[in-house]
This record gives structure tokens, sequence and C-alpha cells, in this order.
């Protein structure tokens, strides 16, 4: 069952804000597969912490310290770069799709963006996706998650039925984080199960596609009030019932097996003494 804690952080630059310009909410999943959902918002008027277009100054610090890092860390530069073009990379509004990654096929880009923008016409939630092969900087796919949904939607009001959903390829798991209506709309139950189930166990396979296909129609479906098309069904042998033992139907079956053949045996001996007392009653 998953906990919900109420969290207040900086940037991973160490930045701490200042009382009430961010807040947020992290529900934790499955720890033993470290699955957990994330959402973020962030309140209007911290005028101080942002930057003359809205954006947080301490996101701007972050981007500037993973330019510093891309410089200077000849090893893992590429994972770095990586993650610094997807923060710096404009808000997908019309795509949704970052596949910075490489991991989606054109059929699967499409199929996922026709899904999103049925979302966002029919309901007006937004789904951005976000694809990347390795995270180096922010090593956690739900922190990470955070950061881009903080550096597109910077407000309360931008950002509250937003969501983004992250697909990590090497570590074959995700993240997901979203403003406060947005993760109330779709719920802990397929949060939950698209963290710790549909990402995980079609990753493994190398289906990538059908991970962020399937996440996306899970998603889609429930904001459209179509119910969850991947929800856990109950299995048969509960619709049934409890099973019983083995010696409890040997002891049914001796049990009918006495019955019946007290009735075989039985009933003959029961007509042959009637029949013997009607004809003694008729020789009296």
């Amino acid at each position: 069952m998953a906990t919900t804690t109420k969290t207040v952080r900086g940037s991973a630059l160490g930045c701490t804000p200042k009382r009430g310009s961010l807040s947020g909410v992290r529900a934790r999943v499955n720890p033993q597969r470290r699955a957990q959902v994330q959402a973020r918002a962030t309140k209007p008027g911290g005028g101080q912490n942002q930057d003359q277009g809205g954006n947080p100054l301490c996101a701007k610090l972050t981007s500037a310290g993973l330019a510093a890092l891309v410089a200077t860390s000849p090893v893992c530069g590429a994972a770095i770069a990586s993650e610094f073009d997807v923060l710096e990379a404009p808000v997908p509004s019309a795509s949704y799709i970052v596949d910075d990654g490489g991991i989606l096929s054109k059929a699967g880009r499409g199929a996922i963006k026709g899904k999103l923008q049925e979302l966002e016409k029919t309901t007006g939630y937004h789904l951005d996706v976000v694809t990347m092969r390795k995270l180096q900087f922010t090593p956690d796919p739900f922190e990470f998650s955070d950061k881009v949904l903080e550096n597109w939607y910077p407000t309360l009001e931008q950002g509250n039925n937003k969501g983004v959903l992250l697909i990590i390829a090497s570590t074959k798991e995700g993240g997901i984080s979203g403003g406060p209506k947005f993760l109330d709309a779709v719920g802990n139950d397929v949060l939950d199960g698209i963290i710790s189930e549909t990402i995980p166990n079609l990753a493994a396979e190398e289906k990538f596609n059908e991970a962020t296909l399937k996440s996306v129609q899970r998603i889609t479906a429930v904001l459209q009030g179509k119910g969850d098309p991947f929800a856990p069904k109950a299995s048969k042998a509960a619709r049934s019932g409890p099973k019983k033992s083995k010696e409890e139907v040997q002891g049914t079956f001796t049990l009918i097996f006495r019955a019946l053949a007290v009735i075989i045996i039985g009933t003959p001996l029961a007509q042959t003494a009637l029949t013997a007392a009607l004809k003694a009653r008729e020789e009296e």
C-alpha cells in the first residue's frame, strides 16, 4: 500500500527555496523495486527565486551546473549532455514527445502522439513523454522527471493539469511527475501499476515502444473516464473460492460412497423384510 509524504526540496545543486515557494508530494510504491510516483508543482509568488522569464532560479542554476559538468567530465559527458539537452529543450506542446533516448519507432511516436492529442482535446489534461538512454547527473528517474516538469511548467497554474512520463532504457525503469490535479485524476493504483509492472516488465524484454504506449493508454483511459484497460484481473481461483484439501475431498467421497452402499444394500433387505411381514400377516 502506497504511503504519501510531503517534501520540500531545492535543486540538485543544493539551492534551498524560500518557504512557500516550492512544495510537492511524493508517493512511494513497492520500495523493493524503487517504484516511486512523484507529483510536484510550484506555487506562484516566489518572485525573488525566479528569473525574468518566470522560471525558478534554482532550475537555472541546475542547468548551469550541468553545462559545467559537460565541459569538465570526459567520461560521462555524453550522458550529462543528454540530461542538459532535455532540461533546456522547449516544451513539446505540439509533439508531446522528447525521444532523447531514441528508443521509440516512428509508428510508436505517431500512436503515442495521437493518444495524447485526443486526451488534451477531450479533457484538457496534457501529458509529455520523455525517453532517455541513461541518467548520470541525476540517477533517480523520479527526481529528474520532477526537474523536467518544473522547468517546463514552473507555476502551479501552468502545471496543475500537466504530467511527465519518463522512460529510462539502461535501467529499464520510469518515473511519473505531475501537478496535483493530474495526479489525483489518474490515481495511485494506475500510477503504481505503470511504475512497478508495465514499464519494468516490458522494458526487460526491450519492448520500449509497447511499454511507453501501454503506459500512455492506461493514463489517458483513466483521465477520459474509461477505466484502466490493463488493470489486474481477479484470478479464477479467487473467483471460485478457496480450494478444498485432498483429505477433505477424500472424506467427502467416502461419506457419499457409504451412503450409496447403505441405499443399495439396504433397499433389497428392507423390501424382503416387508414382504415377509405381509405374508406372515396374511397367514394369520
